[in-house]
This record gives structure tokens, sequence and C-alpha cells, in this order.
């Protein structure tokens, strides 16, 4: 009887526990959401005549909304109604033919809770028609040549903000070419393929030919281009794609160069080690190998016993065209090795630094070995030929000017070992006036070919002590006249020009009277 008393009064209890009382609320903490628009977001050939509605997942406070948290573009005149969980928007003219409009609805819109909504809210659409600013462009590639080479053709662009497409490049979508007679092609599964929009004239649009979902192919001609519509007229941006072109490349070792094997290593094979040629063969001892490339230019090199440079002095280049040569010859390129030396005295160089220029096709095949020394000198040998104009750079943390803001030019005589460089970014240089027979009464200003001579506050030298003047301020290497400009007068320190030579070992220049 006890044991039943008890389960008696613990079901009271639980039932008791699960019961609302009169007195209690559930408050709603939840943002509101948008959960659809009219027009859609992405919709096209919208009547000029729309209003639009926004509807949320429940009902709005009128109170919380004004018209500065409702954000068109174009701007557009309207009134606005709201009416439970809808905003209600009445543009006051017609919309603009062949317009897009980008609608922002901001996150401080209320619902009768006074939740906010979580983040703005923007949606897109485009009215019916085209108007007068944008002119029809056909994307066209003939692949009748290479159809079975280019199964999935598309274009992908990034097109003015109020024209048919998006605004940004958007990798994950591409805009098919046809090729089945529905798009101004009457001839389909003829390897034509084409596709039309409207684009805003007077703006600059740029787009890439996609092949096979590839955006980086390694042929030479689909790459980003520029375009500019400049009237209403129709325009076609076209291309031809032709197959794949078998060449030859032979390398002929008459010097004997060769001792155990040689590979052909290019852009067309990542620089990789897959390649490696046959031969020798014959009194010239050739070495052969056959690859099939598309059309375009590529930078390779022969890769002799364990050696980049032993047999080509720079990357060697080749333009593949269809119904041009498909035999490659190539012999060895004689030179002289030079050192270059980096010395990175300002210690500018963090992770890496490369040699770049003419001489390797600008490519990273010259990485620099160092730092070595208390001067730490970085180094690298290549051959190069006596005689020829080079450009270079050294090319440091990926980035072409932090020691070298222009090209650096070389042309090397029969006996050049090496080539000493140095840092030729801006160096801070101190220039001291040494005033010790009281010249200077009000002011004094430095000006020379560093500031073009002008007289410019900011070159005013200050005293600092013991009749010294001042300052400080970067310069770049290189031979500068100047002289002290002292209270109005040319002539009152220095009769003629002062020259200074800077490099990056003197920051510190000090000058004396050199007057009448």
């Amino acid at each position: 009887m006890r044991k039943f008393k008890f389960f008696l009064l613990f079901m009271f209890l639980i039932s008791n526990c699960s019961k609302k009382f009169p007195n209690e609320e559930i408050i709603d903490s939840s943002p509101p959401k948008v959960i659809n628009t009219t027009p859609a977001n992405c919709e096209i050939n919208v009547p000029t005549s729309k209003n639009i509605e926004i509807l949320f997942s429940e009902e709005i406070d009128e109170n919380s909304f004004s018209p500065s948290l409702l954000i068109i573009t174009p701007f557009i005149n309207f009134n606005y109604k709201i009416e439970g969980n809808k905003l209600l928007i009445y543009p006051k003219e017609n919309l603009i033919t062949g317009q897009r409009y980008w609608i922002t609805i901001k996150k401080d819109l209320k619902d009768k809770n006074g939740n906010s909504m979580k983040s703005d809210y923007s949606f897109t659409f485009k009215v019916e028609g085209h108007n007068l600013s944008q002119a029809p462009v056909t994307f066209k590639v003939d692949a009748s040549l290479a159809k079975k080479y280019y199964p999935v053709l598309y274009f992908a662009g990034s097109f003015d903000i109020f024209g048919d497409y998006d605004p940004q490049w958007n990798m994950g979508k591409r805009y098919p070419l046809y090729d089945d007679g529905l798009h101004k092609d009457n001839n389909p599964s003829d390897g034509i393929f084409a596709n039309s929009i409207y684009l805003t004239i007077d703006i600059n649009h740029s787009y890439q030919w996609v092949v096979d979902e590839d955006y980086n192919p390694d042929n030479g001609y689909i790459k980003l281009k520029n375009f500019n519509i400049t009237t209403a007229s129709p325009k076609i941006e076209e291309i031809k794609l032709y197959p794949p072109i078998t060449i030859t490349f032979n390398y002929y070792d008459i010097e004997n160069k060769v001792k155990n094997e040689i590979y052909l290593r290019g852009d067309f094979n990542n620089w990789g080690l897959s390649d490696r040629m046959n031969g020798p063969s014959g009194t010239q001892r050739v070495f052969t190998i056959t690859k099939t490339l598309k059309e375009g230019t590529y930078y390779y090199k022969y890769y002799v016993d364990g050696n980049w440079d032993l047999v080509n002095q720079n990357n060697r280049m080749i333009n593949i065209v269809y119904g041009g040569s498909t035999i490659q010859n190539d012999y060895y390129e004689g030179g002289i090795p030079v050192a270059f030396n980096y010395y990175d005295i300002e210690n500018k160089v963090q992770n890496s630094i490369y040699l770049k220029g003419d001489f390797n096709g600008w490519s990273d095949v010259n990485k620099m070995s160092g730092p070595f020394g208390t001067n730490r000198k970085f180094t690298t040998t290549i051959n190069l030929k006596p005689g020829v104009d080079y450009q270079y750079k050294y090319y440091v943390d990926n980035d072409w000017d932090k020691v070298n803001l222009n090209n650096r030019t070389i042309k090397i005589s029969s006996g050049t070992t090496e080539i000493n460089d140095y840092y030729l970014g801006p160096i801070s240089v101190t220039f001291n006036y040494h005033d010790i027979e009281s010249k200077v009464q009000t002011s004094i200003h430095i000006r020379g070919d560093f500031n073009n001579w002008t007289l410019d506050y900011k070159y005013q030298l200050t005293m600092t002590s013991n009749n010294i003047y001042s300052i400080t301020f970067d310069i770049f290497p290189g031979t500068y006249n100047y002289k002290y400009y002292v209270d109005g007068d040319w002539n009152k320190v220095n009769i003629n020009n002062r020259t200074v030579t800077i490099k990056s070992a003197n920051k510190i220049i000090n000058d004396y009277y050199a007057g009448p």
C-alpha cells in the first residue's frame, strides 16, 4: 500500500511539471528572414511596370522601417507599404527597359518583437528588352578542324554590373557556346560554336575562353582578353581552334656534351623529367623526341646530365602555329659562364631571390644560393654571349621591385667572369651642413636633381647642435648635383654645384662652406 501511494505522488509531480501556467509567456527571439521576393532573384524579362514585393518569415514592425533601409541601384523613387510580413514597393516611374536592378534591404529592419535581421539581404533582376546603351556581342569559336579535341567550350568574363552577366568572375559559372542551331548558329554539328549577349557600351569588359572546363589551358591563344564596346552596333569576338600538332625536337650534339642522358623539359611538361630523348644517332649525334602540342608559345630547355645550362644558355622558345614547321632543330648555345653576385647588405632578402632576365626568359630557373659571408652574398652562374645587351632583375620574395625599381642592363666582354650587384631601391641618406662660419641667419634648404631643384619646405634643414644643420630623406642610388640655398641666396655657402654619388654604403654626407 505504501508503495502504491508513493507511485501516485510521483505521477502527480511529473504531470504538474509538464503544465504551462496561465502567466507563462513564450518570447520570440528569432530574427526575421526574407523567404521570397517578387521579382525573384536573377529573374529576367521583368515588366517595366512591375511592383516589388519582399516576403518575410514573420510580421514586420512598421516603425522600424524607413526608406533609407532600402538601397536600389540604379536609384528609383518609390512609395511603400507594409502589410503583415510583406514589404510592398511601388516605383513612381516605370522601370528602365533592359536595365538590371540590385536591391538590398538593410539588416536594421525588425519584427514585432524587436528582433533585427541577421544580415543584409540582396537580390537582383533584369527588366525586359534592351536599353539604348547596350550592344549585342556574339562570342564565336570556329572549332571545325578540331571539334573532337575541344568537346566542351565556354566563355567566362567580368562584364559591366548593369549588363547581362555577373559583375565579377564566377569560376563556378560558365557561359556555354552552342552548336545546336538554336543560338544564331544555323548549321549544327559543323564545329562552329556561338552565343550572344547584350553588354553596356563605353565600358571595358574582360573575358576568356574556357576549354574543357580549364581556365588555364596550355595553348597560348586562349587567354584573358579586354575589349571596349564604343557603339551600339553588333560586335563579334571570335577565335579559331586547331587540332594539336606533332612536333619533332632534334638536338644536334656536335660538341659531344651529352655523356649520359638528355631530357626535353618545358612548359608543355611542367618542366618535368617525363621526356627523355632518344639517341645519339648519326655522325652529328642527334637526340630526338616527338611531342603533340596545341598552338601556342612554349619555353623549354635541354637538361643534360643533371645540368640545366650545359648546352643552352637561356630558355629556348618555340611558337607553334597550325600549318607551320613540325621539326625543331636545336644546337649548342655557346657562352661564357658569368657569376651574378648580389650583396644583400641591407638585409632585404627574407626568403628567396631569383635572377630573371632576357637570358632565361624571365623565368624561375636561376634561384640564387646564399647568403654567404658578412655581406650576405647570393650567387648563381649563367652562360652569356659577349657583346649582347641583356636586361635583368633580382626577384626577391615574390617582389619585382624590392631591390631594384627598374631593369638592370649588362653587356659582357670575353673576359667577364662575374657581375657584382647591390641594392637599387631608395636609401635613407642624411645630409649635414657644418655652418662653422655662421652664415645661416634664417633658413637653409637643400635643392638638387633629387627634388627637381624646387624650394620645398620638406627639404629645409634643421639645426641639431654646434651649428650643424641636418636633414634625412630617401634617395635612389646614383650621382646627383645639388646646392644649399641659404637665406634666399644660391651662392651664400656654395658657388658651384656640389656632387654626390649615392651607394648603399654611404648614408651620411657631411658638407662645409664652399662660398666666396
